[in-house]
């Protein structure tokens, strides 16, 4: 009897060791409560690849920095994260994303209308930015823009402004850019004749519109080719940030349109051939640990975005606070009406009447 027990007992032992031995050089079969460091092919990371709008990039790269410093894993599995910028649904097949991580709801709509994003749940927002409108504070000028902001019809009141050059407006381009898309959103909002007329007279005051969101404050504050600017308010803060003048010593200023459209930076996981069911578990990981409440404060305190994860709140009389520091200059926590985000199919219509107009 004590001879079987410890031939029971020895091969315990070696039945212990012989799966110690496969997780460490595989990794463990299936989920693990404990995350086993992995010495042979089960060392191999999952790869997260993130093809995101640029305007972020210095809140995700910081981010990511301390999302590598947690040191994260997936079935004893290290997580790598890879950064792809400047994203378009037309990068797909050659940059073969993980994550579609856009500005705004806008690019989601169309990837779904092109057929050429599957999406396994519905695209989370991360990141909250209203279109504003920032301008040198030159008394006169503010004065018209308010004028304006308190009548009827905005676009059409700062039309003759626009035409005899009062006004220099600046946008991105729409036919590529998410917050120019924004822009005839509005636009079209108050439109009450055809889309294209509705258009021809903006098209025709801004016949060059930039290539960027960071071109267009480039061409405003270095350049002067524009005295105010359509942009999100994110980026209207950084370019606060800079303390600029113009030449005749204005500061910069923060005006809020009577109807604006947020930046809501959608985070989506695709469903597509390229894409691993670790890979998507993974980028689950990741965009969990960036909805933290810390992670969406450092996105508010330093890089001016409104967090989504209500959990991580603005507090407007901390003096760290770009809402306390940039008040006296226009900026405001308060959010006006919201327009909806069109479909795909008529933000395609909206950019194809621009085109029409241009």
């Amino acid at each position: 009897m004590l001879r079987l027990s410890q031939m029971l007992a020895g091969s315990y032992v070696l039945l212990v060791l012989l799966i110690t031995g496969l997780t460490l050089w595989f990794g463990p079969l299936g989920w693990a409560p404990l995350q086993i460091p992995t010495i042979g092919p089960g060392g191999t990371p999952v790869v997260v690849r993130v093809a995101y709008s640029s305007e972020k990039d210095r809140w995700l790269q910081a981010a990511i920095e301390r999302y590598a410093e947690t040191k994260p894993r997936l079935g004893g599995h290290p997580i790598q994260v890879e950064l792809v910028a400047n994203a378009t649904v037309e990068m797909f097949e050659t940059a073969k994303p993980t994550v579609y991580w856009p500005a705004s709801r806008l690019q989601i709509e169309q990837a779904r209308r092109q057929r050429m994003a599957y999406f396994i749940q519905t695209p989370q927002p991360m990141l909250l930015s209203p279109l504003v409108l920032l301008t040198w504070g030159d008394p006169d000028r503010i004065n018209l823009l308010n004028d304006a902001l308190l009548s009827a019809d905005f676009w059409g009141t700062i039309q003759p402004s626009l035409d005899d050059a009062t006004l220099r407006l600046g946008i991105t381009d729409p036919v590529r850019n998410d917050s120019g898309q924004q822009v005839l959103v509005l636009l079209n909002a108050g439109c009450s004749e055809d889309v294209v007329t509705c258009f021809s007279s903006l098209a025709a005051s801004i016949p060059n519109p930039s290539s960027n969101p960071n071109q267009l404050l480039t061409n405003m504050l270095l350049l002067s080719q524009y005295n105010v600017v359509a942009t999100p308010e994110h980026l209207a803060i950084e370019a606060l940030n800079t303390q600029a003048t113009d030449k005749d010593g204005n500061k910069l200023a923060v005006l809020y349109l009577p109807e604006t459209i947020l930046s809501d930076h959608p985070y989506a996981i695709l469903s597509t051939p390229w894409v691993t069911r670790d890979q998507q578990r993974a980028a689950e990981q990741l965009r969990d640990f960036l909805y933290t409440p810390e992670i969406q404060q450092l996105a508010a305190q330093e890089y001016g975005f409104r967090p989504a994860n209500l959990q991580a709140r603005i507090n407007p009389n901390d003096v760290a606070s770009p809402f306390n520091r940039y008040a006296a200059q226009g900026l405001n926590l308060n959010l006006l009406p919201q327009v909806e985000p069109p479909t795909g199919e008529a933000i395609q219509a909206l950019i194809a009447a621009w085109q029409a107009a241009e």
